[in-house]
Parts: C-alpha cells; structure tokens; sequence
C-alpha cells in the first residue's frame, strides 16, 4: 500500500514539475542585453575559422551584429550574404536599401557548414543608415 501511494505521489509530482517546465516564461531577445556586440564580417570569419568552438560559445546567446544589409525579404534580412536574420513581424525598414549599414539583435540558432551561414531568429532592428 506505501508503494502504491509513493506511486501516485510521484507521479503527481512529475506532473507538476513537466507542466511548470512547458508553460515556463519565454525569453524576449529584444529585451535582453546582447552577450556579444560584433561586426558581421568579423563574426562570418570566426566562425569559418572554426564553427563548432564558435557555436558552442554563442549558440542561443543575444547577439548584436553591425553590417552591410545585402538582402531583404518580408520577414528577414541578409547581412555581409552570410548571416540570415529571421523576424517574428515584418521589420520596419521599408525605406531602406541593400548597401545600408544596419545594426541587429537576435538570437544565434546556428551556422550552416555547407552555405557558410549564420542563422539568427527573433531578430530586431537597432539601428540603420546609409553608407
């Protein structure tokens, strides 16, 4: 019988701690303060260098990277052709260009070995300007 209720108990438990870990608070990247504040070209080159040590370091970290924007979609933006900036909305630079110095934070998700890419998501705009 104290099996049986040591049984339940900790399966009760398990329960609780499984839900809390699932509904826990989601992290706003463009709240947080940036782990790492780089040029673009600089960080392509460390990570060429070397992308498994790289990703180990910045892997989930805030990041900010300043760069030449190369690329423009509805939801994202390329930096220097290498680093692919994902936003949860579209971003608000409309008026802006492809040869635009343009500032980004967001969170490192991975580098891609076979096109030489960085990828970055929840990305925002911290600044922009023309060259």
């Amino acid at each position: 019988m104290k099996k049986l209720i040591l049984l339940i108990i900790s399966i009760c438990v398990l329960g609780v701690l499984g839900y809390l870990y699932i509904n826990q608070d989601h992290r706003n990247i463009s709240e947080e303060k940036p782990s790492l504040s780089i040029e673009a070209e600089k960080l392509i080159k460390e990570f060429q260098n070397n992308s498994k040590e790289n990703e180990l370091k910045y892997l989930n970290n805030t990041i900010q990277i300043q760069g030449e924007l190369t690329g423009i979609q509805e939801k994202s933006l390329v930096i220097e052709n290498n680093i692919y900036c994902e936003f949860d909305q579209t971003p608000s630079i409309s008026k802006t260009t492809k040869g635009t110095s343009i500032t980004i934070k967001g969170r490192l998700i991975g580098f891609d070995d076979l096109l030489g890419e960085l990828k970055l998501d929840q990305c925002t705009v911290i600044t922009n300007k023309d060259l």
